[in-house]
This record gives structure tokens, C-alpha cells and sequence, in this order.
């Protein structure tokens, strides 16, 4: 076989790129959601364990086979994007003039505010307008995460 009939595999950053779909979202929560209640992932004071991914990619494996999703970089990247926003939202709501529409599942302030706000928070960024419908589930799951290191962090004497 000569080197042009080979097939070219092209690894590294950016290039294991996956689009997720409806579905496949609502599944990956569904099973962050059963993790999240598994003792076997948990660790005391409310994280995961390191192997939580690979408990996800098990249940995705079983509930969508063929899609190929795995732990790395797969569950890993899209949770890191579904968190991000989620505590981008998190840090909007702890401030005035913001707030949640639980109905259309999306932040609500005047356009001008959010604006301002994304001009120090980049993060926050694509986030008007656009629901969030797995806000309150990750509010459940990773809403102590945050307020426990506040604190923390706040009493810590340096």
C-alpha cells in the first residue's frame, strides 16, 4: 500500500472537535445526573472522583451505542463548556438587576447591562438571550461546589 492510499490520522489540541446534538446533551446530563447520585463517584464534601467521566461514558455507551462518545476528550470538553456557562450564569444572577426566567430558561436583564457585564466577564458571552435548559440540574449537582469555596476562601486567614 503506498503512503497516498494511507489514511491520515490527525490528532492534537482542536482536532478531536465533536458537535453534540440535542439528544446527545440531554443523555449526558441524565447520566451526570445518576453519577452525581452514585456513591461509587462520589467523594466527601459533595465532589467526583476522578473516574466520574468513565462512569458517564458507561451509561452514554449503553443509552446512545455507535456515537462513539468517549470519556476523553469527549465528556470531559462538554461538561467543561456546559459548566463554564452555567457559572457564568451562577455569577450573573449574584448581582443586581439580573435574574433567572424559569419559563424560557435564560437570563433576564436589560441588553445594555449585559453588554457591560461582558466587557469584564468574557465568559459570560453569548449567553443573552439563548436558554440554558440545564441550569437547575446543574444547580442541583455543582451549586455547592461554588458557594463552599467562597467561603473557604473567605475564612482563610491569608
Amino acid at each position: 500500500m503506498s503512503q497516498t492510499q494511507c489514511s491520515k490520522v490527525v490528532r492534537g489540541r482542536g482536532r478531536n472537535k465533536r458537535k453534540w446534538t440535542a439528544d446527545e446533551d440531554e443523555e449526558l446530563v441524565k447520566a451526570l445526573c445518576e453519577v452525581s447520585l452514585d456513591p461509587r463517584f462520589k467523594v466527601e464534601g459533595g465532589g467526583f472522583k476522578n473516574c466520574y467521566s468513565q462512569g458517564i461514558e458507561n451509561i452514554l455507551a449503553q443509552r446512545l451505542p455507535g456515537r462513539g462518545i468517549r470519556s476523553s476528550p469527549h465528556v470531559d470538553s462538554r461538561l467543561k463548556v456546559l459548566k463554564r456557562k452555567y457559572y457564568a450564569i451562577k455569577d450573573m444572577l449574584a448581582l443586581p438587576r439580573f435574574s433567572w426566567d424559569g419559563m424560557r430558561k435564560m437570563i433576564q436583564c436589560e441588553k445594555e447591562l449585559y453588554d457591560a457585564h461582558c466587557k469584564d466577564h468574557p465568559r459570560a458571552k453569548s449567553l443573552y438571550g439563548i436558554p440554558f435548559p440545564y441550569f437547575d440540574t446543574f444547580d442541583v449537582i455543582y451549586g455547592k461546589d461554588r458557594t463552599g469555596r467562597e467561603e473557604e476562601e473567605l475564612s482563610a486567614p491569608w
